[in-house]
């Protein structure tokens, strides 16, 4: 990441899990930048608890899509503005 940065004088964002010492695995979300003095900028910021709610959001929207597929009724969900947010047909017989 810093040879590509020193190299095309570009910013370059990552993320990245690491295995810690003690067994967890942590998120970095790592920025680099050029500076004006021809050298690197560098800035970690830790993303373990937004990667935990990603994972979270992706695995209830599988759960509710598969709920949703297995009922053999016509289901759908609405917001409540005047749009239909998700809808499965009924299976033809």
């Amino acid at each position: 990441m810093i040879k590509r940065v020193l190299r095309d004088r570009v910013p370059v964002v990552t993320e990245h899990s690491y295995l810690r010492s003690d067994g967890k695995i942590i998120w970095l979300d790592a920025r680099a930048y050029p500076t004006s003095h021809g050298r690197v900028g560098c800035l970690w910021r830790d993303i373990t608890d937004r990667k935990r709610a990603e994972a979270a959001l992706l695995e209830s929207e599988a759960r509710q899509r598969a709920l949703i597929e297995s009922v053999p009724q016509l289901v759908w969900r609405a917001s409540p503005l005047p749009f239909v947010t998700r809808c499965r047909q009924r299976r033809p017989r």
